[in-house]
């Protein structure tokens, strides 16, 4: 996301060399390392749901039904925003309520 605003369209840079797609696999492989934790059942559900809402947010941005055009991308982008990184304050937040 640094790398997107650092260098807005049409810059090639934009894209931040093909690493985009990796942001999905993020809630995933955090699903795998809890996957063991008990009690966090609630927690892999939304990493789950995270997971699937990224992939296909993703795959519409990439063209998956020709919802995105240039009047609406950026209603697309709020929304990848949107499911991509607030999780990451609800995890965070989970686990130091796991600490105490």
């Amino acid at each position: 996301m640094v790398i997107g605003g650092m260098f807005p369209m049409p810059d090639e840079r934009h894209g931040a060399f093909g690493i985009g797609p990796a942001g999905p696999l993020v809630p995933l492989f955090t699903f795998l390392a809890l996957r063991s934790v008990p009690n966090a059942s609630a927690m892999k559900l939304f990493l789950v749901f995270i997971f699937v809402g990224s992939v296909v947010v993703l795959a519409i941005m990439f063209g998956l039904g020709d919802l995105v055009t240039r009047q609406n991308v950026g209603i697309w982008q709020r929304i990848n925003s949107g499911i991509s990184i607030p999780w990451l304050a609800v995890l965070g937040y989970w686990l130091q309520c796991k600490r105490d």
